[in-house]
């Protein structure tokens, strides 16, 4: 895995993987709702693992509010953590 340049002083990267792609086109294929909690996150949110979090949440229930309020539940257990 490689490690950006960054002032980040968290376990995060070792606790999680972060995928590789295009994090800004990965940010704007995200509904509003998720877009705007992404948006808010206390940091840099990963915004090509969100997608992937959002094709999972899809499957589940379709793409659905119940999808996103689900996929929002979970970022901010991630961000408690």
């Amino acid at each position: 895995m490689r490690r950006l340049a960054d002032n980040e002083r968290t376990l995060r990267h070792e606790m999680w993987r972060r995928y590789e792609g295009n994090d800004w086109a990965a940010f704007d294929a995200l509904p509003a709702a998720i877009r705007k909690r992404v948006a808010a996150h206390a940091y840099d949110a990963w915004s090509v693992n969100v997608m992937m979090l959002w094709q999972h949440y899809k499957r589940l229930y379709g793409r659905t509010t119940r999808a996103e309020r689900a996929l929002i539940r979970y970022l901010d257990y991630c961000e408690r953590l």
